[in-house]
């Protein structure tokens, strides 16, 4: 238990870092982006920043739910080498996003 759940907490760990930096990244490029004088550039690099913005976001949502996942199977593969029944813990009970 404590293994999978040290591979949770760092998992979301890096959700959270990579999130913040994607946040980041956005919050510097709109501010250039309104910077620009012509309205065409301008809203080009507007809809470039948060499509950037979107797809980093989804990859950490998308990386941090795969460590989730693989931290579970790995914690039933320890679980039957032991031959402990299962616990009745849900995985959709932990952090379901």
């Amino acid at each position: 238990v404590s293994k999978r759940e040290a591979v949770i907490q760092s998992a979301l760990d890096t959700f959270y870092s990579s999130t913040k930096l994607a946040l980041q990244t956005r919050a510097t490029a709109l501010s250039a982006a309104w910077d620009i004088a012509d309205n065409v550039q301008r809203k080009t690099a507007i809809q470039e920043a948060w499509k950037n913005f979107n797809s980093a976001y989804r990859e950490a949502k998308k990386a941090f739910k795969d460590a989730k996942k693989a931290a579970w199977d790995q914690f039933g593969t320890d679980r039957k080498a032991c031959n402990v029944l299962p616990s009745g813990e849900s995985r959709g009970n932990d952090l379901g996003f």
